[in-house]
């Protein structure tokens, strides 16, 4: 038999007999003597499964102990009867937890550049052990550990192993919401190059030969639900092909124009609304509003008669 079997069939015994103790003292005069019982093999219990690497157990009887007077010491009567003394239990209010939060937290954030001894001589121990807490460094009461320098560094590396993951995930996060809107746009029949410089990312959407948008992979993480769905429908609406029927009317009524009718102010200015490369359209709408502002700039042209008949009506 192993040296482990052979504590463990110890602690069997340990436990066997702490629980026909406690099926003996069942009334409610025992509870301060099974109290002291179950404490006397808790403890050796507790030795005993640390010994083999085993979880300690706290098992606190079912019987509420009788605080008594204290009337012997060192088992001699005394004659002066001493009040059991209250255990007051300090709770920590909101105000004082929020305070600890904060603390934990700055300290989360600033140890990987701060020096063992100046966070030793700073920082409170509470707010040092429950950052340990937090961060998974598991003790317990009875092997608590001191808070030295090699303590500082396990807890600046479990931080920075930490905050690694905790990247991981949001990277993860990140790539699986821009792949979600990359599908989304490819089944509405988009193509989306992906272009990388350095650190950033720019995604151009091309809709057949047309460049639609393009959008930075920050912009694609900081959007939220709401403006990611007014894109998409926008992106719903795009044409490849639209009608430019009446777009085209007008510019061939601007081409057939004489200019010799019209004063060269108003001609010049006329036609500068007819220059320059035609712009791309993403809506159907884009094609009509242009169509309807070129329309408007015939209003412009002022015929060289008409100012002729001004001129002579002032003189006379």
């Amino acid at each position: 038999m192993s040296d482990k079997a052979r504590i463990q069939n110890v602690i069997d015994v340990f436990i066997k007999a702490k629980k026909e103790i406690g099926s003996i003292l069942t009334n409610k005069e025992d509870a301060d003597l099974l109290l002291r019982s179950e404490t006397v093999l808790n403890k050796l219990i507790n030795s005993l499964q640390h010994s083999i690497g085993n979880n300690i157990i706290n098992e606190p009887s079912t019987l509420i102990a009788e605080k008594k007077p204290l009337k012997y010491i060192l088992g001699r009567k005394i004659d002066t009867v001493v009040s059991p003394i209250k255990n007051n239990v300090l709770t920590p209010n909101n105000q004082e937890m929020e305070k600890l939060g904060k603390e934990v937290e700055a300290l989360y954030n600033t140890i990987q550049n701060r020096d063992n001894k100046e966070i030793l001589e700073s920082c409170d121990d509470l707010c040092i052990r429950a950052l340990a807490k937090r961060m998974g460094l598991s003790y317990s009461i009875e092997q608590t550990p001191n808070l030295t320098s090699g303590f500082i560094d396990d807890l600046r590396k479990s931080v920075i192993n930490h905050k690694a993951q905790e990247e991981s995930k949001l990277d993860n996060i990140h790539n699986q919401k821009i792949e979600h809107i990359i599908k989304q746009l490819t089944d509405l029949g988009y193509i989306v190059n992906e272009e990388k410089s350095g650190d950033e990312c720019l995604y151009t959407i091309f809709k057949g030969d047309k460049k639609v948008d393009s959008i930075t992979r920050d912009e694609i993480i900081n959007m939220s639900n709401e403006e990611y769905n007014k894109i998409l429908e926008k992106y719903k609406d795009i044409k490849t092909s639209f009608n430019f029927t009446q777009l085209n009317e007008v510019i061939e009524r601007a081409k057939g124009i004489d200019e010799k009718k019209y004063t060269p102010e108003s001609f010049q200015t006329f036609i500068k609304k007819f220059e320059g490369p035609v712009p791309e359209f993403i809506t159907q709408e884009e094609v009509d509003s242009l169509t309807l502002e070129l329309n408007k700039s015939f209003e412009m042209l002022v015929e060289k008669t008409k100012v002729r008949s001004r001129k002579i009506n002032s003189e006379n």
